[in-house]
């Protein structure tokens, strides 16, 4: 569940959710996807993220397959933040939240999730909860394709580059990381 909501979310929002807040009509391609855990400690650990086809091209099918264990739930009002960072020279410049888009903090996860929307039937079919709370336990879905994602367009600030895309949920309790993960790829507008 870990896995698959912050590759989802980060992949799901370097893909589902990111695919799904963009604003103009051209085609995107993301490539050279890596990721890793957050360094500092979790409720939650995400061991493996996988993603194909490389390059992704949007609008089209994309592959996530994802493997982590979830140690507390994932329940309504969890906090929920985006960081997205663009290289600019030998600098990674913050891209600032703007509407919704962009490094942001949205007050409850659990409105946005499933990830993508509607929930992908990959989901229902390897246990993954389409509604909140998001139970702990371990999940794991092999590589699943999603369906077809076909993004809105892409806004100005999200033009050819490389990107860095951090997703942390947090547990309202204990301000702990319920899940945390890092996301790299390169973008490219066509």
């Amino acid at each position: 569940m870990t896995t698959k909501i912050l590759v989802l979310c980060f992949l799901g929002l370097f893909s589902p959710i990111f695919a799904s807040s963009l604003e103009t009509t051209k085609r995107i391609e993301l490539s050279g996807f890596g990721w890793k855990p957050c360094d500092e400690a979790s409720h939650g650990k995400i061991t493996d993220i996988q993603v194909s086809p490389d390059p992704v091209t949007l609008p089209g099918n994309i592959l996530v397959g994802i493997d982590g264990t979830l140690e507390k739930d994932i329940v309504q009002g969890s906090p929920f933040s985006i960081d997205i960072r663009k290289k600019v020279g030998p600098f990674w410049v913050k891209v600032p939240c703007e509407n919704g888009k962009g490094s942001c903090t949205y007050e409850d996860f659990c409105k946005k999730w499933p990830i993508p929307r509607p929930c992908p039937e990959a989901y229902k079919k390897n246990g993954i909860p389409c509604e909140c709370p998001l139970k702990a336990g371990h999940y794991k879905m092999p590589l699943t394709d999603l369906g077809y994602l076909e993004p809105k367009g892409i806004p100005e600030w999200l033009e050819d580059g490389d990107y860095k895309l951090t997703a942390r949920i947090v547990d309202k309790s204990d301000d702990k990381p319920l899940l945390c993960f890092e996301l790299d790829l390169t973008l490219k507008a066509k």
